[in-house]
């Protein structure tokens, strides 16, 4: 991005290049610069006298209104594209044509035979290929005229500039382009559920990228990640900013998907990027994020081999609890926690040296969360469910668990504990073995 901005300070001169930088700005959330640009290019377009017979300047203000639409000005403009329209230049109507193609709307239905006893037999058609045709056209199109994806008065037009355009030509290009594609997606996506990003990445998409492929889109992901996380509040204040919460749910969500295909380096890459989301305030605060960073730490998890998983098992189960530690959450229930996606199979099959320490601090630390309130007694007590199945606790700690299992807080004297995951008869076996019992 920033490669392309400098290349177009260079070419400043050229009011087109104007557009094609204001179009950058957009993408970047960068409204008020791309507003001045367009409306200067606007103004050296409309003053550059067209030789006789062409339409050089009429074309290049058409696709300049794109940017340049506002509440104010929607009738002015819309005047002035009927007129341009009359001269052959209807940037509506080229943008339609083009979106047609992909859809293969201009293709006619087979006429039907007129007499009784003749049967068409359909033919062999190439709608694939000119589909593909008019997908690069698309693209090409946004980036020659300077259209990108969507601006902030898109709902004045009532579509992107370029988004429908875009996603359309990502989903005729998911299979001959993937990695295209999924650039596209990025561009366009905005939530982890959006239906275009679930055909254009699905599973079997995402299992037959290169390894090359899964390198560059990872590092377009993890570099829109970091820019996005310090720009979540608008101005340093209280405001958030929806624009870079939707960026980063759309590159959370794909680099979760490209976990499929990472290598093992890849892939505890990807968790470490999860954890220190999952641990970010700034990120947690906001639940249009919660799906996605639970959906990295998962498959970036699943990606790795048990050896590795048995050497971070320790770090999830470490990650912060809601309701300890001032650590909160915009809605509780749409938080992910690690014990819905770990298996005790996951920790260490047994304390050494070099582990005690790291595991002696995270059980006292699931200890306090299973005497806090409900919300961190229950994703504590899930943890820690874990720990106990593998073994792991010593005489003292199980003691320790049991008694904050059977706290006067949760358990009243003729019942069971409340609060938990586990189910009675988990309660029950733990009675009839626990030392602090008999």
């Amino acid at each position: 991005m920033e490669r392309l901005l400098e290349e177009c300070i260079v070419r400043d001169c050229d009011p087109i290049w104007s557009i094609r930088k204001a179009a950058l700005h957009w993408e970047s959330n960068r409204n008020d610069e791309a507003t001045e640009l367009v409306k200067h290019a606007l103004e050296a377009i409309r003053a550059i006298p067209d030789a006789a017979g062409s339409a050089a300047g009429a074309s290049r203000e058409g696709w300049a209104l794109w940017s340049a639409f506002t509440m104010d000005n929607r009738q002015e403009f819309r005047k002035r594209w009927d007129e341009l329209a009359a001269l052959k230049c209807d940037a509506m109507l080229e943008r339609d044509i083009v979106v047609r193609k992909m859809n293969n709307d201009e293709e006619s239905s087979e006429a039907p035979a007129f007499d009784l006893d003749v049967r068409r037999v359909g033919g062999v058609r190439f709608s694939s290929f000119r589909a593909e045709i008019a997908a690069y056209r698309a693209v090409l199109l946004a980036e020659v005229a300077g259209l990108p994806p969507a601006t902030r008065h898109e709902e004045l037009l009532g579509t992107g500039v370029a988004s429908h355009a875009l996603e359309l030509a990502a989903e005729v290009l998911a299979t001959s382009e993937p990695e295209l594609a999924i650039r596209l997606a990025l561009r366009v996506s905005n939530s982890e559920t959006d239906s275009a990003l679930n055909r254009i990445l699905s599973r079997a998409r995402a299992a037959a990228l290169s390894e090359s492929s899964v390198g560059k889109l990872s590092k377009v992901c993890i570099d829109v990640i970091n820019y996005a996380v310090p720009r979540l509040k608008t101005n340093g204040g209280l405001q958030r900013s929806l624009f870079w919460i939707t960026r980063m749910r759309v590159a959370l969500e794909v680099l979760s998907r490209l976990a499929l295909r990472a290598t093992p380096d890849q892939a505890e890459t990807f968790l470490d990027i999860g954890i220190q989301c999952y641990k970010n305030v700034e990120v947690v605060r906001d639940h249009w994020l919660h799906t996605p960073v639970g959906n990295l730490l998962q498959r970036s998890w699943e990606a790795l081999p048990s050896t590795r998983r048995s050497a971070r098992a320790v770090d999830l189960l470490n990650t912060p609890i809601v309701g300890i530690d001032s650590f909160s959450v915009s809605i509780p229930s749409r938080f992910p926690d690690p014990w819905e996606f770990l298996q005790a199979e996951d920790l260490p099959s047994v304390r050494t040296r070099e582990n005690d320490g790291q595991l002696r601090n995270v059980i006292q630390f699931l200890l306090r969360g299973m005497t806090g309130d409900e919300e961190s007694r229950r994703r504590a007590s899930g943890r820690m469910l874990m720990v106990s199945d593998r073994g792991l606790l010593t005489e003292a700690e199980a003691s320790a668990v049991a008694q904050s299992l059977w706290s006067d807080k949760y358990t009243a004297p003729d019942s069971l504990p409340v609060g938990t995951p586990l189910v009675d008869w988990a309660f029950l076996l733990h009675l009839a073995t626990c030392p602090w019992w008999k």
